[in-house]
This record gives C-alpha cells, structure tokens and sequence, in this order.
C-alpha cells in the first residue's frame, strides 16, 4: 500500500507521519532499549492493572521525541487504549486554535473532546448486553437493544423494558463513577435502549466534553452538573474509570511541543501565548497528576519537548518547585542512558542507540519501507539543512529520494 501523500510530505520536512501508523511502526529500529520496555512494562502490565504514570522526554532538536510519543501512541491504540495525542504547536484540526492548556479542567477537556465518541456509546451499550446475558457480537449496534429481548426471547415489550433497566441499573449503578456519570451512561443507554435518538446522544456527548448546556437540554438529558477547577479531578477518574469499563485497557495521553510553553508567541499580538502564571497552573495539574497517581488508575501521561520546558526559570518546569522537587532525580548527571528514569533524555538515547551509525540504520529502514510500499527510490538533489540533526536529514533525504507515484 503506497504512502499517502500528507506521510510523505511530514517525512520529507523529517517528521513522522500520523496518518498511517503501520508506515511509523515499520520505519521504527532500536526499540529495544527503551520503546519495548515502554510497551512491556507499562502499556501491558502496569496500566492495564490499574497504575498510573506520568513520564517526560526531552532533548535537543531532531533527536526523535515526536517519533517516540507516536509510536506509544500507536502501539496502545493497537491494544485497546483510548489514546489521546495532543500537540502545543498545531492548531487544532476541527478549530484551528492552539490548545489551550492550562489547567486541569482544559486538560480534561482536551482528552474528552478527542475520544472516539461513537465507540463509547457502543462501549456503554455493550456492556449492558453483557448484563443481559448476551455476547457484544450478538447485538447489533444499528438496532436499538430491546429488540433482542423482544425478538430472542419473544418478551412482550414491558417485560423487555423491565429487563433492560435492570441490566443497565446492574451494569453502571454501583462501578465507581460519579453519580453525574452514572446519569451520563444511563442517558446514553437510553439513547438506543428502545429507539435511536442520535440527537439526544449528541447532547450527552457535548456534557462529557464538558460544554455548558442550557437549561432546556440539560432537562433533556437530566445532566445538570457543570465542569469547574473543583471537579475537574472527579471528572477527569471517572471518564477513565467509565472508559475501561467500557472495554479499553486504559488512557494513555501523548502532549507533545511542551517547549511552546516558554518560547510560544501568539503571531497576531506578538506576546508570549502563555504567561508564567499559566505554565506554573499546568505545572500544578501534572503534580496534581502524579500526586494523585492512586485515585486516577488506567491512566498514561507522556509529555515531550525540547529542553527549555524543564530548563527554563519563568516558565520551565524548574520554576514551579513543587513538580521540580518530584522530576529532579530524572535528570541526574550521567553519560547512561537509564530507561527507568521519569525524564527520559532523548539525546542519550540516541547515543546509546549508536549516534551517527544509528541515524544511518534509520535512513536504510525508512527507504527499505518505502520502497516494499512501492515507492521507488530516485536520485533527487538533496540539500540537507545546516540546522537539520544527523537524525533528521536522514529521513528526510530517504523521502525525498523516494518516487512520489507509486512504481
């Protein structure tokens, strides 16, 4: 299958591509020293039992920190994580805005409006079929779920209702959510329970996203509560609890361009995007994050950029004590690379993955895969940047030789 051509271009200006994520496994060598572990150790076990984790990988420019936050992103969407990746550089692609993060709340919305929402109403809903004593391929997700009951079993329609509000009672009453998100599961069950109501769901959907409905759809859909700073922490256990019991293995978000907290500009004021108030706030939530480790299980947060996000003393994470005091010991003095750490330097890595000779193993892996996706590869003049890292050039020379048309 030939790459297409947004892949391509990201390759050519050394980037990863996003669109297909076969074409950034298969390009990806040296995962052994830390990728590997990453999957082995956390995305199978601890996650997926309940920990909770936040990591951090900084380094210089082109030293394959937006790779690595891919490939984790991949990897865990490949075994049933909610995955979530957020950059503090691109606009928006719905909006065109940058993401405002700056606190919790902007940051529990940031994760929910970017959830596959058609696949939590069919997760929702799945786990009600379960209570009835149905396998999820038995049901039918483009027929409401009373019509098994009816159909099956040949219940009259009461005795299908009664059944069902008892499944769905059994299925979300007593799981751990808050009594908000109880309501918002119960709302969405009833959303195809015995008809379809898309519009209705929508609602429940923009609640979750943590939008403010009025009061005339509030009443629709019984979901009073508000988002705010003093529930945000409460919202923020419950989406991931509601979203591994229905069927993921957890939540793993990826915020990459952290460096665009001290060095953003806001091109149409031309001042700083964020104020030191605002990065001491998002600090604050990533403390709250790992602090809070124990009350927010199933839940993986990786966070990178270049190194001005931690080094920086009015916005990096050195300004804010609290964090600092918690990362400090990731940083410590050494020339090994230590795939333990909790600040993981992309720049040992590198070394420790060979340097230069490893930089060159890329380029080959990159243009052997384009070329089995049927790109041939052409001499093209090539003038690598003077800014451009070893790493860089080397995948953007291999797209750049490689035959935009298929062969």
């Amino acid at each position: 299958m030939p790459v297409c051509r947004f892949d391509l271009d990201l390759l050519r200006r050394g980037q990863p591509p996003v669109a297909d994520s076969d074409l950034l496994l298969d390009m990806t060598v040296g995962t052994e020293l830390w990728l590997e572990r990453v999957r082995e150790h956390y995305l199978e076990n601890f996650i997926r039992h309940g920990g909770s984790k936040v990591k951090l990988v900084v380094g210089g420019a082109g030293t394959g920190k937006s790779h690595l936050l891919r490939w984790i992103a991949a990897t865990a969407a490949r075994m049933d994580y909610a995955t979530v990746f957020l950059s503090l550089r691109e606009p928006d692609a719905e909006t065109g805005d940058l993401l405002r993060f700056s606190n919790i709340v902007e940051f529990y919305k940031a994760v929910a409006k970017r959830l596959d929402l058609n696949s939590l109403w069919s997760g929702v809903c799945t786990r009600v079929v379960r209570e009835l004593g149905y396998k999820p391929e038995d049901y039918d997700f483009d027929r409401p779920i009373i019509s098994m009951l009816v159909e099956r079993e040949r219940l009259p329609i009461a005795e299908a209702k009664r059944r069902l509000s008892e499944a769905t009672a059994s299925a979300w009453s007593h799981c751990g959510l808050s009594l908000a998100f109880v309501t918002f599961c119960f709302r969405l069950v009833a959303c195809r329970g015995e008809s379809i109501e898309q519009a209705r769901a929508d609602l429940c959907f923009r609640w979750l996203s943590g939008e403010k409905l009025d009061l005339a759809d509030a009443r629709r859909v019984m979901l009073f509560e508000r988002l705010s700073k003093p529930n945000a922490r409460v919202w923020l256990y419950s989406l991931v609890r509601m979203l591994t019991l229905a069927g993921w293995s957890g939540v793993v978000v990826l915020i990459d361009d952290l460096d665009f907290l001290p060095d953003g500009l806001n091109l149409q004021t031309g001042r700083p995007f964020y104020t030191p108030n605002q990065c001491k706030d998002i600090w604050e939530s990533m403390r709250q994050l790992i602090d809070e480790g124990e009350k927010l299980p199933h839940l993986f947060v990786v966070l990178g950029g270049r190194s001005p996000f931690i080094e920086d003393e009015k916005k990096g994470v050195k300004s804010y004590e609290a964090l600092w005091m918690r990362l400090q010991s990731g940083l410590a003095p050494g020339t090994d690379f230590n795939p333990w750490r909790d600040i993981v330097d992309a720049d040992l890595l590198l070394r420790a993955l060979g340097g230069n000779s490893f930089c060159e193993q890329v380029g080959t892996s990159l243009s052997n895969v384009l070329e089995q996706r049927g790109h041939a590869r052409l001499y093209k003049e090539f003038t690598p940047d003077a800014e451009d890292s070893l790493l860089r050039q080397r995948v953007r020379e291999a797209a750049t030789m490689a035959d935009g048309e298929v062969a």
